[in-house]
């Protein structure tokens, strides 16, 4: 079901994460009709750096407000239009 906010807690390291998104009810994600995000972890001049690629497949999930947590280190918000998005801790 979709959400009004999210919060990806995310550990430190290199490592690629996949958020699998639809609507919950139907078997339209074998369509195309899923929302797809790749987030990948990296360090780079002593920061970690969270990469959020963009949105793909065919379905919008409502605007929401989501928090990328890196844990142990802080948060950083931003409202998911389904765009790509850098974050520096």
């Amino acid at each position: 079901m979709p959400q009004n906010s999210l919060r990806w807690r995310i550990w430190t390291g290199d490592n690629q994460y996949l958020f699998f998104e639809d609507d919950g009810i139907s078997n339209s994600g074998q369509n195309q009709n899923y929302s797809l995000r790749e987030i990948r972890v990296y360090t780079q001049e002593n920061q970690i750096v969270v990469d959020i690629v963009p949105r793909v497949g065919d379905w919008i999930p409502p605007e929401r407000e989501v928090i990328v947590e890196v844990v142990g280190i802080g948060e950083q918000r931003f409202t998911d239009d389904g765009g790509a998005y850098i974050f520096r801790f």
